[in-house]
């Protein structure tokens, strides 16, 4: 760096103790210390340029061009709807401290209502798997009585043969219905199986209800 009295100066930047030691390169008696210009060095090359007469020059043509720019920016048109939007955001913001109580109301309910929600399903899953555990039990006993109930049936067949007249029309009547009776408790045990396989999947199906497919293109 030069000085305003025309002395050169050579400022040094600290280094690291873990830093390797100069070594001198090809070519080089000893090792050479990098060196550069210095912050005061540029900033007064950078001040000279500017304060020379085509700096200076160029620097007029700029402020010119900038103080057009404003202008043009700043026509009453411009200026009117400026105007409008400073009174628009003055409006919104005094709206804002107007119903800040209700604002602040209405995020302490919603944070409520997330928290709630965390914990119902968290409460939700840990009730699930005995859910599940019992409705399966409830599907497999229901399947047992199923089958008990049709080889019952199939044993009142063979007997209502051997039985008497009176008998026979009897049987010819209730048999129908029990076999009716068989086919919707296999239905059920169907659905209830399937219920157990949703719930499986979607637990939460079971407190919000089904999800609403979403429709394809054109629907």
């Amino acid at each position: 760096t030069q000085g305003l009295t025309g002395l050169a100066t050579i400022n040094l930047t600290g280094g690291s103790r873990d830093a390797l030691s100069l070594q001198a390169q090809t070519g080089q008696a000893y090792p050479v210390i990098k060196t550069g210009p210095s912050l005061f060095f540029r900033l007064d090359e950078a001040v000279s340029r500017l304060l020379s007469e085509e700096g200076l020059a160029q620097l007029l043509v700029d402020l010119d061009s900038a103080a057009k720019g404003a202008a043009k920016v700043l026509d009453e048109d411009n200026r009117i709807l400026l105007k409008r939007t400073i009174k628009d955001l003055s409006d919104v913001a005094q709206t804002v401290v107007a119903h800040k109580t209700q604002i602040e109301q209405s995020l302490n309910g919603a944070a409520r209502s997330a928290d709630n929600l965390v914990k119902l399903t968290t409460s939700l899953n840990e009730q699930v798997p005995t859910l599940l555990a019992g409705l399966n039990k409830s599907v497999t006993a229901l399947g047992t009585a199923t089958d008990e109930l049709a080889r019952t049936s199939k044993a009142v067949g063979t007997v209502v043969n051997e039985a008497r007249p009176e008998l026979q029309e009897f049987t010819r009547r209730t048999l129908p219905e029990a076999g009716q009776l068989v086919t919707e408790l296999r239905q059920l045990t169907g659905t209830l199986n399937r219920v157990a396989r949703e719930l499986e999947r979607e637990p939460s199906s079971l407190v919000f209800g089904r999800k609403t497919p979403s429709r394809g293109p054109g629907e």
